[in-house]
């Protein structure tokens, strides 16, 4: 039995779609009061009940891939996912005890089966890239080379590193890849593939500041080449700062970017709804614009599924709310109508440190990444433990 999703339907007299079309630009130029680039249904989420949202639980399973203890490292964030040669991946920041703090390094775990997990091994530490004991990393992602090579990333804001493997298994020395000096920034997900075209790498300048940056090339083996893109409509995000972009495409090839609003900024304005970017031409160029969606200020995964369903996974409780983990699917990459909840009652903080207070527990700081029948959602629980949801893209619905 399929479990049916939340469901919530919008219709509009089809004089006011006339009239709406006939309003629309006729040209390029970029009107700052046309239609959200994606949106959610009416009452699609309940914040009345904090505890769910009022969404159905997605069937699944669970599984812990790390779990704090006081003899460990208990800082756990941003979690970066992919399937590589039969196998799921799985790198995260691992922290001694505050988020960013000195040392912060990269673990990784894979499974073949997506339930039994290998031991996290360090996959990319700081110690190996450098000899300032205060150095922190960031999970950068995964991608792919066209030779079928797997390489993964680490950033410290200042440069991006990479380790590759043929195998999945072993992995070469870390090296700097040499992105520009207009180029460095924070970056969580890996060089995206896109429309099988060329790539996008999508993130924001280090701080202060902390304005987008998304790239876009040809090449993935030549940081030299890579090109940043241009921005329209940024004025719309005011002064807030902005960060990590998540990335899926619509039916038609059109490219699209969810994107939060950073803590610091978290009490300003339209804070509490993802905004976002949408690019025509395979990220060269990109639209920015509002989104109805709610967001609880916190990190999302986006993608597709196989049939091409348009997916978030996020908080989209009240600022700073993360109590819920949820999936929200749209089949146009326009209107997200369709949700569940992945992860509810959280375990509480067990362990203190910078931006780990006890007042934000929840399943935190996704990924995702699709394998054979089953969508794999990683997470943190309240940043001490790391886990991934095996859910059934059956159970998904049609």
């Amino acid at each position: 039995m399929v479990l049916q999703p939340k469901l919530s339907f919008v219709y509009l007299p089809t004089a006011l779609l006339l009239l709406f079309s006939l309003l629309m630009p006729l040209s390029g130029v970029i009107a700052s009061d046309e239609a959200p680039i994606f949106r959610i249904s009416e009452n699609l989420f309940d914040h009345n009940q904090p505890g769910t949202l009022g969404l159905p639980v997605a069937p699944g399973h669970k599984m812990t891939l790390y779990y704090a203890t006081d003899r460990s490292w208990t800082c756990n964030l941003d979690l970066a996912m992919t399937a590589f040669k039969g196998r799921i991946h799985v790198m995260w920041a691992n922290g001694r005890k505050d988020e960013s703090g000195p040392g912060q390094r990269i673990l990784w775990t894979s499974s073949a089966d997506g339930l039994n997990w290998d031991e996290p091994q360090v996959l990319i530490d700081p110690g190996a890239v450098s000899s300032d004991q205060q150095k922190s990393l960031g999970a950068g992602g995964w991608a792919v080379t066209p030779e079928g090579a797997l390489i993964g990333y680490a950033t410290d804001r200042k440069a991006c590193y990479a380790v590759s493997s043929k195998d999945g298994r072993t992995w070469s020395d870390p090296a700097d890849i040499g992105l520009l000096p207009a180029h460095q920034g924070i970056y969580t997900e890996g060089p995206r593939r896109v429309n099988n075209k060329g790539y996008v790498l999508l993130g924001q300048a280090p701080a202060p500041g902390r304005e987008l940056r998304f790239l876009h090339f040809g090449d993935l083996a030549s940081p030299a080449t890579w090109q940043l893109a241009t921005l329209h409509n940024t004025e719309i995000l005011g002064t807030n700062e902005w960060r990590e972009p998540s990335l899926f495409v619509r039916p038609d090839g059109t490219l699209v970017s969810r994107i939060r609003a950073s803590w610091e900024s978290g009490k300003a304005k339209n804070a509490d709804t993802m905004f976002a970017a949408e690019s025509t031409d395979g990220g060269k160029n990109w639209r920015v614009g509002r989104t109805n969606f709610p967001d609880a200020i916190a990190k999302s995964s986006a993608g597709n599924l196989p049939d091409g369903t348009a997916y978030i996974v996020s908080n989209p409780g009240k600022p700073r709310d993360r109590r819920v983990l949820a999936i929200s699917l749209s089949r146009d990459g326009r209107t997200f109508d369709r949700a569940f909840a992945i992860g509810i009652n959280p375990p509480p903080v067990r362990f203190t440190g910078r931006y780990k207070g006890a007042n934000l527990p929840g399943y935190q700081g996704p990924a995702s990444v699709v394998s054979g029948d089953y969508l794999y959602v990683g997470a943190t629980a309240s940043k001490d433990d790391v886990v991934v949801f095996r859910i059934p893209l059956a159970a998904l619905g049609k």
